[in-house]
C-alpha cells in the first residue's frame, strides 16, 4: 500500500516509513480527542470531586496540539537540497512546518 501525505497524494517510496508512523501518530492523537469526550460526562459527579477538570482539559488540548502539529504533513519541496531551512534535510515537513512554510516565503532563521 503506497503511503499518503496529509492530503492523500502518495509519498515517494524513500518516506514510506515515515509516513507509516503518521498513522500511529494520527491513532494517538484520536484517542487523546476521546479521553476529552469521556471526562466531560465525569465533571460533577461524585467521586470525581478532587479533580480539576479545566487543568486536566488544558492538559489533554496541549497534549493533542503537540502531537498534530508533529505529525508528518507532506515531502518538503526542497528536491533534496543541501541544508534545507524548512525540513532540515528530513525530506518532509511536520503539520507546524507546513503551516508556516506556506504562510511565508521566507525561510525560518
Amino acid at each position: 500500500m503506497a503511503e499518503r501525505d496529509a492530503t492523500g497524494r502518495p509519498v515517494p517510496p524513500r518516506l514510506h516509513r515515515v509516513f507509516a508512523g503518521r498513522r500511529r501518530l494520527v491513532c494517538i492523537s484520536d484517542r487523546i480527542g476521546r479521553l476529552l469526550e469521556d471526562i466531560a460526562p465525569c465533571e460533577g459527579r461524585i467521586g470525581a470531586e478532587a479533580l480539576d477538570f479545566p487543568a486536566l482539559r488544558r492538559a489533554l488540548c496541549v497534549a493533542k496540539q503537540t502531537v498534530d502539529r508533529a505529525l508528518p504533513s507532506r515531502p518538503c519541496d526542497c528536491l533534496a537540497m543541501t541544508d534545507c531551512p524548512w525540513c532540515r534535510n528530513r525530506r518532509w515537513l511536520s503539520a507546524a512546518e507546513a503551516a508556516a512554510k506556506a504562510a511565508s516565503t521566507l525561510p525560518p532563521s
